[in-house]
C-alpha cells in the first residue's frame, strides 16, 4: 500500500521560523530605524504572515527583545570550566575564555548598532533601553557573577558581591571599546581574535589582585605542578 502524504505545504520546525523571523526583525530595525520597525514590516521582510510573528512576540519592544536575547542565549557559565576543576591557571583561562565571548557579543555589529540607535532615538530609547538592558546587559553579568561565584565557593576568587565584582569587570572590558564605536571612531567588531584576546587579556591582568586570592604568577605555577585544592 502507498503511504498517505499530508496535504498542504509542511510544517516548518517552529525554531526555524523563530530564527527567520528574529534575523529579519535585526535587518529591518537597524537598517529602517526604529520609526519604520512595525510588525508589518517584519512580516514582509520574514516572509511569513503577522500571527506567526505575534506567536512569538506581542509587541514590537518584545520582539526586540528577542532579538538581543538570540544574542545573549550563546551565555552559560557552566561552560567556561569547573571551579577547582584545574588549578589556578585553569581558573584564569576560564575567565578569559568567558570574557572573551561577551566582549564579541556585547561588540558585534548589531549590537553596537543598537547601541547606536537607542541612544541616538529618544523614543527608541525610551521604549527599549529597559528591554536591552534586560535582555543584553544584565544577561552578560548574570553569567558572569555565577561563574565568580562558583570560583569563590573552591577559593580561587575573592569572597565579595559577585553581582559587584561582574559589573566592575565588565565595565572594564566594554565600556570604552562601546564608547569609541558608538560615537564611530573605531570598529571593533572587526578586530581579530588576537586583538580581541590581547584586551581581554590586559583587562583581566589589571583586575586580577582585585579578582584572584593569589596572584597570577603564583596561579600559573600551581597549574603547571599541581591543582589548586579548594579551601
Amino acid at each position: 500500500m502507498l503511504e498517505k502524504r499530508g496535504r498542504g505545504r509542511p510544517t516548518q520546525d517552529k525554531e526555524e521560523v523563530r530564527r527567520k523571523v528574529l534575523e529579519a526583525a535585526g535587518r529591518v530595525l537597524l537598517e529602517a530605524g526604529f520609526s519604520k520597525f512595525s510588525i508589518d514590516a517584519v512580516s514582509q521582510a520574514a516572509g511569513v504572515a503577522k500571527k506567526t510573528i505575534y506567536s512569538f512576540a506581542d509587541s514590537r519592544e518584545e520582539l526586540v527583545g528577542q532579538i538581543v536575547a538570540s544574542w545573549t542565549e550563546q551565555l552559560d557559565a557552566s561552560s567556561y570550566g569547573s571551579a577547582g576543576a584545574a588549578g589556578g591557571g585553569e581558573a584564569v583561562g576560564a575567565l578569559k575564555a568567558l570574557l572573551f565571548r561577551i566582549y564579541r557579543i556585547a561588540l558585534s555589529r548589531d549590537a553596537v548598532l543598537l547601541f547606536r540607535l537607542i541612544s541616538g532615538e529618544e523614543k527608541a530609547r525610551a521604549l527599549l533601553a529597559e528591554t536591552y538592558n534586560r535582555n543584553g546587559i544584565e544577561k552578560g553579568v548574570k553569567a558572569l557573577s555565577s561563574w565568580l561565584q562558583h570560583r569563590q565557593a573552591s577559593g580561587e576568587v575573592k569572597r565579595d558581591d559577585p553581582d559587584r565584582q561582574a559589573r566592575t569587570i565588565l565595565a572594564v572590558l566594554v565600556a570604552e571599546p562601546l564608547r569609541q564605536a558608538s560615537i564611530g571612531v573605531a570598529i571593533p567588531f572587526d578586530d581579530a581574535d588576537d586583538v580581541v584576546a590581547e584586551h581581554v587579556g590586559n583587562c583581566v591582568n589589571y583586575l586580577a589582585p582585585l579578582i584572584f586570592e593569589r596572584t597570577l604568577p603564583d596561579m600559573m605555577g600551581a597549574a603547571r605542578a599541581e591543582p589548586l585544592s579548594p579551601d
